[in-house]
């Protein structure tokens, strides 16, 4: 990601939210991608939700803005109804701690760049294992995928 930190936004309810230009990194083959506006409404720590906002350079698109505060709005809904259909597909599959918090599956971003959002949630417990998801329009969970990378 190439966040640009002078473009940050205050948004009353998702905090800063700052444009990412889409330039690729050469020396880990990301190429570029299309730019989209960027928030971590918990803070910008290793373990915040990113969420995904079209638009450009100028600003957020009001309605990718719109769907962000919906979803934000159902957070904890969002985060527990995954762990609770994530966690029997985990629980049987070996991890490389038995720790068990790595049997927890976590919410990583949800893309409200389209009207259908995305959410995708992250297992700890295995580098490689990852699930995607999309919300109806009560932010329930339908079409769990896991993606292996």
């Amino acid at each position: 990601m190439t966040i640009l930190k002078e473009t940050e936004r205050l948004h009353d309810v998702l905090g800063p939210v700052y444009f990412d230009n889409g330039t690729g990194i050469p020396k880990i083959n990301l190429e570029d991608y299309e730019p989209f506006w960027v928030g971590r409404p918990k803070g910008w720590s290793a373990y915040g939700v990113e969420i995904l906002l079209s638009g450009d350079v100028s600003g957020p698109a009001p309605d990718s803005l719109d769907r962000a505060v919906q979803v934000f709005r159902s957070l904890d809904k969002i985060e527990k109804e995954g762990r609770d259909l994530i966690r029997p597909k985990i629980v049987n599959t070996p991890s490389t701690d038995f720790d068990v918090t790595h049997y927890e599956a976590h919410l990583l971003w949800m893309d409200c760049r389209q009207i259908n959002i995305t959410v995708g949630f992250r297992w700890e417990g295995h580098a490689y294992i990852s699930w995607q998801a999309t919300l109806n329009e009560t932010n329930s969970i339908t079409d769990l995928q896991e993606i292996i990378s």
